[in-house]
């Protein structure tokens, strides 16, 4: 079975060079054996497949990089303010040993409506539109709370972080009236640093968006890639045509374009008979005879499905065999 869907691109090449063949011999080498990587399965497959697709997968890639860009900058910009506030215990009585404050407990006060409805006056808005861009945390293992709260406007963001933060100080430095009554033993807050006015938005962060875009939008381009190259039915490389025919190759001829109009340009082994195509031909030509070696055989016929020109490959084919000086065989 033939191949002659090989191109080198260069008409240059099947030129005739040298009439020993060596060197025709060696690039007819290397270029089975590019032909036989690009068939599935065979070794540097992966790389056939980028190569094969990578317009599919520029396209895939760019794509989804697009749309996560037009999805980042439809989303709303947020400045955070955050004002940081160390929550120490209260004094113990009677030289006692201070009880160290549950961190948890005081996120959970940042909170509440009693510290919320507090700032809330302060900053004259409802408790409830308050609360909704506040966010507390401790950090780590110190007694110190982090009081932010997102916006839009920065100013906002940074007004409310620090009637927030002012608002629990207050709760939690907040002494007894009465004079008979107990000393407190709830921790004490003090603002150790003002919120400040954010000047760049903490969301979207367009860099990690477009980045984490960009890796998605490049695997679903090979998974999709991959699922394109496994649905093509089309026979691709000798090792494919090996596997789906169920029988061996017995050469590959390249491509070419004739510089002489007519048969006689067709006819490579008489015209070029030190190209590459011509070492081709001389190739299968060794091969036929070995494999119809000790059979009972007298014709070849070469056919195909499509277009190819039949005549030109049997016609090569008998100047080889004839040049071979072997008996002639019938080739149809």
């Amino acid at each position: 079975m033939l191949d002659d869907g090989v191109r080198d691109g260069e008409p240059r090449s099947y030129l005739p060079g040298s009439r020993n063949g060596n060197g025709k011999s060696t690039q007819l080498a290397r270029l089975m054996a590019r032909e036989v990587g690009h068939g599935p399965g065979t070794p540097g497959s992966w790389s056939r497949l980028l190569v094969a697709h990578a317009r599919w997968i520029l396209g895939v890639t760019l794509a989804v990089l697009a749309v996560a860009a037009v999805f980042a900058a439809s989303q709303t910009r947020l400045y955070v303010a955050t004002a940081n506030v160390v929550v120490e215990p209260a004094p113990a009585a009677g030289g006692g040993t201070a009880q160290q404050p549950d961190m948890s407990t005081e996120e959970s006060v940042v909170t509440s409506g009693a510290v919320l409805s507090k700032a809330a006056r302060a900053v004259h808005v409802p408790e409830t539109t308050l609360s909704n861009g506040l966010s507390v945390t401790a950090k780590g293992a110190s007694f110190v709370l982090a009081i932010s709260y997102a916006d839009p406007n920065p100013h906002i963001a940074q007004q409310r972080a620090q009637a927030i933060a002012a608002a629990y100080t207050s709760f939690r430095s907040a002494k007894p009236t009465a004079k008979s009554a107990p000393p407190s033993t709830s921790p004490v807050a003090q603002l150790i640093t003002p919120a400040a006015l954010p000047t760049s938005p903490a969301s979207p962060k367009y860099p990690l968006d477009l980045g984490a875009a960009l890796l998605i939008g490049l695997a679903l381009a090979i998974v999709t890639a991959w699922g394109r190259d496994y649905l093509d039915d089309r026979l691709r490389g000798p090792l494919d045509l090996e596997r789906q025919a169920d029988a061996d190759v017995l050469g590959m001829i390249p491509a070419f374009r004739p510089s002489q109009p007519g048969p006689r340009g067709q006819l490579v082994m008489a015209a070029y008979p030190g190209s590459m195509v011509a070492e081709a031909y001389r190739s299968l030509r060794t091969r036929v005879l070995l494999t119809f070696a000790g059979r009972n055989s007298g014709t070849i016929l070469v056919t195909s499905p499509t277009w190819e020109e039949r005549g030109t490959v049997a016609a090569n084919l008998a100047v080889a065999l004839a040049q071979s000086g072997r008996d002639r065989k019938s080739v149809v």
